[in-house]
């Protein structure tokens, strides 16, 4: 069964994909912390975090 996803979202995902600003893609330089979840058969692989001691 393919996944029906909306036009917008379709666009959103790739605006990511080719790297346009504002569209939370990319690595984080010695993350304070690293999680893993999904596929990237389905579009989704890991996430990382970041934390500013000074905000």
């Amino acid at each position: 069964m393919a996944w029906e996803y909306s036009e917008k979202t379709k666009q959103l995902f790739m605006d990511a994909v080719h790297g346009k600003p504002g569209t939370h893609l990319g690595e984080i330089e010695k993350p304070d912390g690293f999680g893993e979840h999904g596929s990237l058969a389905h579009g989704e692989k890991a996430i990382h975090n970041g934390a500013d001691d000074n905000a």
